[in-house]
């Protein structure tokens, strides 16, 4: 995690920044095209597929409804309606398997390039078919895979999906410590349902997943015919449905943090991404291509680099905050602000201020303890200052304070707090919240996935606050991952062993 300032301003061709923190990566620039709701008859999927072949992208990825002949053969026999909605335009970018009865087999790509996400539609035209016709990572349904400098983030966002479509599912806690573990610059989550639009059909509020606080940079969505961006406190949710399909209108009231909408005519989007910029580009097909909109997220150097920030309940009425950087350039200090809302109302709270460390390159550890909390969910975030006056934002952490059940404080909810201390050597202390009696399992692995410590193993434990005091004098410094797991809940954080 990083502090993130965010610089709001108006150019041309509706040209906006938005600044995320800068990070030391090396990876090359790309430039990727995506489109959603095209699988459908020429002429119009094929002008958009052809607007995106001038533009040699190097890679395709769809936001759903990729296949609209319900339903389509069983296999083998499937092919050729797949090949009609989605081979007679990309084939080129497909790595079709062995033994494919596809007839663009032959004449596809030897590396694949085209990364589709599962649509209404495509559920309804067969999930074998889907299958077989593509090869993709993971299983298929929700995936992630790395290109240059943006970590991609596929998630299935149809009812039909057998681990879950809302935040606390099976596949929502697998993005939330996915998007945590990531490395890259940039996380780009696309689906097809949109969280938020100004069409008639309204918002899939069963979407509406904390993607900024889980750290990524932009959300991709199609299922509604037209295009739309919509900005949610500073982040960007793209609706990108002209793929094909016969176009929609938008409802009379547009969606709050609607900036722009356009439905008339089809159209796809042209994405770059360097190290120092995520370029968002709509162009509807007239003329070669027009363009319609234009979103421009830039990184930029901050003086804070924040390794963790979370919140612990202590009682019915005290929250303790700990964050800890691993460096510091001319930091003067630290306010704490709190909200009843998620990223949104923040207020200072009075008469705190927590010192920085000015410059450093030492890991710094910091805690502050707010007594005023009462019951309910409280979001909380920092206030950096340089020494010359520049604020700077955290992203927000968020708790539900204890509530009272029969005379006996419980948690709300399944939490693992971060760990304390942290940095440490060689001994630290992991809580965890559990609102009903369960099995837990708490592992600990190296950054890259390997088990190195075992806690708890599927041990059952009853409700209330636990926590585990932790040798970890056997670990070679270093930055590590420990996970808890029960039938309901897995959550993932990192920690910090100095030697």
């Amino acid at each position: 995690m990083h502090i993130r300032t965010r610089l709001l301003f108006t150019l041309p061709a509706i040209l906006i920044f938005g600044v995320a923190p800068r990070a030391a990566f090396s990876q090359p620039s790309i430039r990727f095209a995506v489109v959603g709701d095209y699988g459908d008859t020429p002429p119009n999927s094929g002008n958009v597929a052809t607007l995106i072949q001038s533009w040699a992208p190097e890679f395709v990825i769809t936001v759903g409804d990729n296949n609209y002949t319900n339903p389509t053969p069983a296999p083998p026999n499937h092919y050729p309606a797949w090949d009609g909605a989605v081979g007679q335009y990309y084939h080129q970018f497909i790595k079709y398997p062995a033994g494919s009865g596809s007839v663009w087999a032959g004449s596809g790509s030897a590396t694949n390039k085209f990364f589709p996400s599962l649509g209404n539609h495509d559920w309804a035209a067969g999930i074998t078919g889907w299958g077989s016709y593509f090869e993709l990572p993971g299983n298929e349904h929700y995936y992630d895979f790395v290109k240059g400098p943006v970590h991609f983030f596929v998630v299935d966002s149809d009812q039909a999906e057998p681990d879950g479509i809302t935040a606390g599912s099976v596949q929502g806690q697998w993005l939330q410590t996915q998007l945590g573990a990531s490395t890259s610059p940039w996380k780009i989550v696309y689906f097809h349902h949109p969280p938020y639009t100004s069409a008639t059909r309204g918002n899939n509020v069963a979407l509406q997943w904390p993607f900024a606080l889980w750290g990524a940079s932009a959300v991709l969505t199609g299922h509604e015919h037209h295009y739309e961006r919509i900005m949610k406190n500073g982040f960007p949710y793209f609706v990108d449905g002209a793929g094909g399909r016969s176009l929609y209108g938008f409802s009379s009231t547009p969606e709050p943090g609607s900036v722009v909408r356009y439905s008339g005519n089809y159209g796809a989007m042209r994405v770059y991404a360097s190290v120092d910029s995520l370029v968002f580009e709509f162009y509807s097909i007239p003329n070669g291509g027009t363009l319609i909109d234009r979103h421009v997220l830039l990184f930029s150097p901050l003086p804070i680099q924040l390794a963790s920030f979370t919140a612990s309940v202590l009682s019915a009425s005290s929250v303790r905050l700990d964050w800890i950087t691993l460096s510091e350039t001319n930091n003067y200090g630290f306010e704490v602000q709190k909200s009843v809302e998620a990223m949104t109302g923040y207020a200072t709270i009075p008469n705190v201020f927590i010192p920085g460390h000015g410059t450093t390159t030492e890991p710094q550890t910091y805690t502050y303890t707010d007594n005023s909390a009462t019951t309910g969910t409280w979001y909380y975030r920092l206030k950096q200052m340089d020494l010359d006056g520049t604020i700077h934002y955290a992203d927000g952490v968020h708790v539900d304070v204890l509530t009272d059940v029969d005379g006996v404080w419980v948690p709300k909810e399944f939490t693992l707090e971060q760990n304390y201390p942290n940095p440490f050597n060689p001994t630290t202390s992991f809580e965890f919240h559990l609102p009903k009696a369960t099995d837990v399992t708490l592992k600990v692995y190296t950054i890259l996935g390997s088990e190195v410590q075992t806690v708890l193993s599927n041990v059952k434990m009853g409700s209330g606050v636990h926590e585990m005091k932790v040798d970890a004098s056997r670990l070679a410094s270093g930055l590590y991952i420990y996970r808890m797991t029960t039938p309901e809940f897995t959550q993932t954080r990192k920690m910090i062993v100095l030697k």
